[in-house]
């Protein structure tokens, strides 16, 4: 299991990406709220982790949709073996019920992971349009988990988590032709509703952004984050609106992370600077 898991995380969720990412996602809020180093420090690391057994559930989903579009990937290609992966999803899943069982938000952490088993075992029944919203849930529920249930994280939960949604849809948009036979929000409603919903949604949280700005004092660094990383998306949707296709879709998934990881940066700087 250990070497299937460890082939998977490298091809998949680097650590070298999902750890810095899970600082960022966990530290910002953390950072906000009083901070604790044992209590970052478990959150951080449960953060990464739920985000490791996300991806593993995710890609075993997909599975047969990958032996047909991903065949060079470790699972769809049987470099790695599935079963071990869902083996690695059980002890990950047991882990962070562990890691959380004195923690204050061992409900939330609970709440999550039956609510992913739930979307896996019922998700072909599903409209397509709930799909990025039921995964990444956990991308609302991560400020909470780290600062709380105040008012000013459940804003950096809507700006996270409308992010990604938003993201997702955004990178997955294709043209008619350009149908691979799958299930998709380019199918059920056409690329260019999708295009526009993505954008509305990634507007959506440009707005939540704004508002956690302002009830946080209005911190400098942050603004001029969103700034910046807001107007190179608009570059981004006003090309793939002019013309949705798979291209301009792709062009979205570095810049669709970086829209809330660089406020979330700028948000840590401004939090130390602030402490100094």
């Amino acid at each position: 299991m250990w070497r299937n898991a460890t082939a998977f995380i490298a091809e998949r969720c680097p650590l070298k990406a999902v750890l810095p990412l899970a600082a960022i996602l966990y530290g910002a809020p953390s950072l906000v709220a009083e901070f604790a180093w044992l209590k970052a420090g478990i959150g951080a690391f449960s953060t990464a982790l739920g985000l490791i057994v996300l991806r593993m559930t995710d890609d075993l989903a997909d599975l047969p949709r990958d032996r047909h579009t991903h065949p060079d990937r470790g699972m769809a290609s049987g470099r790695i073996d599935p079963a071990a992966i869902k083996k690695a999803v059980y002890l990950g899943t047991l882990l962070l019920l562990v890691l959380n069982i004195m923690g204050p938000h061992y409900f939330l952490v609970a709440m999550l992971i039956v609510g992913y088993w739930l979307y896996y075992r019922f998700r072909t029944h599903l409209p397509q349009i709930l799909h990025p919203w039921a995964v990444n849930a956990v991308f609302f529920a991560i400020p909470v988990y780290a600062g709380g249930w105040h008012s000013v994280f459940i804003r950096m939960a809507l700006f996270v988590g409308l992010a990604v949604v938003a993201h997702d849809i955004s990178h997955s948009i294709h043209a008619p032709q350009e149908d691979e036979g799958f299930p998709s929000l380019s199918n059920a409603w056409g690329a260019q509703k999708a295009a526009l919903t993505a954008a509305a949604i990634n507007l959506a949280s440009t707005l939540a952004g704004i508002q956690l700005w302002n009830a946080m004092g209005r911190p400098a660094l942050f603004i001029w984050a969103l700034a910046a990383t807001t107007a190179w998306l608009a570059l981004l949707y006003k090309k793939l609106l002019a013309q949705p296709s798979r291209e301009r879709a792709r062009a979205f998934y570095l810049p669709g992370f970086l829209f809330f990881v660089l406020p979330l940066v700028a948000l840590i700087l401004d939090s130390v600077m602030q402490r100094m």
